[in-house]
């Protein structure tokens, strides 16, 4: 199968495209053609060796964790067919992913696609979408204030999107640039940080979310309201102990992330195709462009969400 491959860790260092065998499956796996997946900044940290000692050193890798496809080989479950149109979002530290022709895939983290979504929208929604519907699952959101920073992305604008539908008042901190986004996707209010001193702003919220990863607790504590949460959905290893600390300490620090589990799978099936989560994609781009298309992802510049075009499917 074509596949676009890394044969070493180094984060200057570029994919190549070649013909691979398809992988084999364990009884509890289910092989899809992949029809598109997204990029993401994990693909990137991945490839420059940032997680190598949890990656491992088996070479060629496939990198991709965020896929729409059809399934060619149901294996052994009882609950996929073959040829079933499905979203998966797989664990990019323990197994081979999306940017193929084929991929393989544990049941768990596969389920039936938007049916109003075409395989390129679709890729361009499940990360965020599962990372906004766990980080409020279970939490009434009526009349709560949140501050969400960075909503030209797929994880900001799913946040912004989900907040609204719960009854939240969402306000979007974003640069001039990024205000028509803001507008669309339904922010009550929106600041402007380009002309705005972000101290100077007196505005008290329930949750302040920080999806772009340039936001410190710091800068917003005094926007925290009482019990109120800064959250990120970008967290690195500094972050990821800070929120271990505040979570035996009842503080205020929280990390988001997306959690391939089938209630989430089913709910964010059911938003896309009411319309609530819509999707947002800059440019979809052929596999064999992978690598200006992972260029596009880390400059943090794209509106929106980068896409390959791996399969022909619609």
């Amino acid at each position: 199968m074509r596949a676009a491959v890394i044969k070493r860790y180094g984060a200057q260092d570029k994919f190549a495209i070649e013909d691979i065998d398809e992988p084999a499956l364990q009884d509890d796996e289910i092989l899809i053609k992949v029809e598109a997946c997204s990029i993401n900044l994990i693909d990137y940290e991945i490839k420059a060796g940032v997680f190598r000692f949890l990656t491992g050193f088996s070479f060629p890798m496939v990198l991709g964790c965020e896929v729409s496809g059809r399934i060619v080989n149901a294996n052994k479950s009882k609950n996929f067919e073959n040829c079933e149109m499905v979203m998966a979002l797989t664990n990019p530290m323990l197994y081979n992913g999306g940017f193929a022709e084929y991929m393989k895939v544990k049941e768990k983290d596969i389920y039936m696609k938007p049916k109003n979504l075409s395989h390129a929208e679709t890729a361009s929604i499940i990360k965020g979408g599962l990372v906004a519907l766990g980080l409020f699952e279970g939490q009434n959101l009526r009349n709560k204030h949140i501050m969400v920073y960075g909503c030209r992305n797929s994880v900001g604008s799913a946040i912004v999107q989900v907040a609204k539908q719960l009854g939240a008042n969402v306000t979007c901190l974003c640069t001039y640039k990024n205000v028509d986004i803001a507008r669309e996707i339904g922010a009550d209010q929106i600041i402007d940080f380009t002309f705005s001193d972000l101290h100077k702003n007196t505005g008290k919220y329930n949750i302040v979310i920080d999806t772009v990863g340039n936001l410190t607790y710091q800068q917003v504590k005094h926007n925290l309201a009482k019990h109120a949460e800064f959250v990120t959905t970008l967290p690195d290893a500094r972050l990821f102990m800070l929120s271990w600390f505040n979570f035996m300490f009842r503080q205020k620090f929280k990390v988001a992330l997306a959690h391939a589990q089938k209630h989430y799978f089913k709910r964010l099936k059911e938003l896309a195709e009411q319309g609530i989560i819509k999707p947002f994609i800059n440019i979809t781009m052929p596999l064999e462009e992978i690598d200006e298309a992972l260029k596009l992802t880390i400059n943090k510049r794209t509106r929106g969400k980068v896409v390959l075009k791996v399969g022909t499917e619609p």
